[in-house]
């Protein structure tokens, strides 16, 4: 572009702009960017012409960049045309959303990122910002419709987030992993597990159980539940004011392995799978741990109100800390009864970046870094008492539950909040189960010989890991 129809548009341009006119318009904006432009591709500051000062001044001064944002988004939303709709300012709202959070996540990817450092300059110059040495993105760069040719390089950001994530994931199967060595004081525990109690207990908690719709069902169940560990010798308590039913240990030990699992429902279902059978796999565990006769040291908690946000279990975990108990490892169960061999009946929850079998007959097992060398501990278990049992495990990084909320879903994340070793044990709940959280859910839906040898490897991983130590130790932090 010549110097002289430069000079014409800067003249027009801030005639424009000072005017006021053009109020309700994008095209104010727009002119001023490509304004700004063509100063630098006359070799000229984009500072230097009036019309484009302003915008040159936001992007240029970091430490009001932010303000200038919110600023230039609030006019955009106001201006939005009226033929448009509310639909429209609810898209470009909920577009804000995500790259805000788009944003945050190169803050937390401790990733050599620099949103003010050198080159910023470049941006005027028609060349990528950063290819002489600076930041690999450009934050600058807005996806609002009077920004042009700016672009927010949103899916950069995100593919090096996944790619990140991925790398530090690990998907185990059972067969990869080599069998434990198994004892016959252990078989013959799991001997005592049968079907048949599973299903007696999954009838007689399948009933609507929440802790505020159905309160004096609620508390019947966990009468009954702490009735039934009595009765096998368990010291039980129902802590709190939510009604934790805890079985502590018969003799108090220095350090302790736990078994929970909630058994609370969604209102008006009765939540045989969700989660009827993980408190049956509970009991079973529990009773094969009274008839063995050992004094191992294992609690047994079953968790209140996890259907209102994990409150139960999150209780358990500062009482804990407050009693100065020790945790070796917790074992959290959440519905591992469901199970299909149809093709097609294993869904993989949005945005994990894994590949798991398409036929919902395996056993999830989910933990985090610091419980990671569990999960292997229990694969071997798996493979050693229950080889026709295909468990697959997910080792996830330390925080992939806060960007990846189908994570965090169940009791086991109060202790991760703690740094507490927890692995979950679930059928993987919605993504398998079509009765998840309907009235449907119901004890015939159930595959108890499934149950059965989930219970049987629960066992055998609580009694190896309660007597020999397990494969780590962990003490609660004062």
């Amino acid at each position: 572009m010549q110097s002289s129809q430069l000079s014409s548009m800067n003249k027009r341009e801030e005639s424009f702009m000072c005017s006021g006119a053009g109020t309700g318009d994008h095209s104010n904006g727009t002119r001023a960017f490509s304004l700004a432009r063509a100063a630098s591709a006359s070799g000229q500051n984009p500072s230097a012409c009036p019309a484009s000062s302003r915008v040159a001044a936001m992007l240029t001064r970091p430490p009001g960049f932010l303000i200038s944002f919110f600023k230039l988004f609030i006019f955009h939303i106001l201006h939005i045309r009226p033929a448009a709709g509310s639909r429209l300012t609810t898209v470009h709202t909920m577009q804000l959303m995500h790259h805000m959070h788009a944003m945050h996540t190169m803050h937390t990817m401790h990733t050599n990122v620099r949103f003010w450092g050198e080159k910023r300059a470049s941006m005027w110059e028609n060349r990528p910002y950063g290819s002489e040495g600076g930041a690999r993105f450009n934050p600058l760069l807005l996806p609002l419709p009077w920004a042009e040719r700016f672009v927010w390089p949103r899916r950069d950001a995100v593919r090096y987030f996944w790619r990140t994530l991925e790398a530090n994931m690990r998907l185990l199967h059972s067969s990869q992993v080599p069998a434990a060595t198994a004892r016959a004081e252990i078989r013959l525990a799991l001997e005592t597990i049968s079907s048949g109690h599973l299903r007696e207990w999954v009838q007689k908690i399948s009933v609507p159980r929440h802790y505020r719709a159905q309160p004096q069902m609620n508390e019947a169940i966990a009468r009954w539940l702490a009735d039934e560990l009595r009765a096998w010798g368990y010291d039980v308590e129902l802590q709190g004011s939510l009604r934790n039913v805890v079985a502590w240990p018969r003799k108090k030990a220095s350090e302790m392995v736990v078994v929970g699992a909630h058994y609370d429902s969604v209102p008006e279902t009765p939540g045989a799978d969700d989660n009827g059978s993980a408190v049956a796999a509970l009991l079973g565990c529990a009773e094969a741990c009274a008839r063995m006769g050992t004094d191992a040291p294992v609690c047994f908690a079953a968790f209140n109100c996890e259907e209102d946000g994990m409150w139960g279990s999150a209780e358990f975990v500062a009482n804990l800390k407050m009693m100065g108990r020790c945790v070796r490892v917790a074992h959290i169960l959440e519905m591992v009864g469901f199970a299909s061999t149809q093709p097609g009946s294993q869904r993989l929850p949005t945005g994990l970046p894994i590949r798991i079998p398409d036929r919902g007959d395996f056993l999830g097992i989910l933990a985090n870094q610091t419980s990671g060398a569990h999960l292997e501990f229990i694969l071997g278990q798996a493979r050693a008492y229950s080889p026709e049992l295909s468990v697959v495990g997910l080792e996830v990084p330390l925080g992939a539950e806060q960007m990846l909320p189908v994570l965090a879903r169940s009791d086991h994340l109060p202790f991760w909040n703690e740094n507490i070793p927890a692995v979950m044990w679930t059928d993987t709940s919605e993504f398998r189960n079509p009765h998840y959280h309907r009235m449907s859910d119901k004890p015939d839906t159930l595959d108890y010989a499934f149950l059965q040898r989930v219970t049987q490897v629960l066992t055998a991983c609580v009694i190896a890991s309660a007597k020999d130590g397990g494969s780590r130790q962990f003490e609660l932090e004062s």
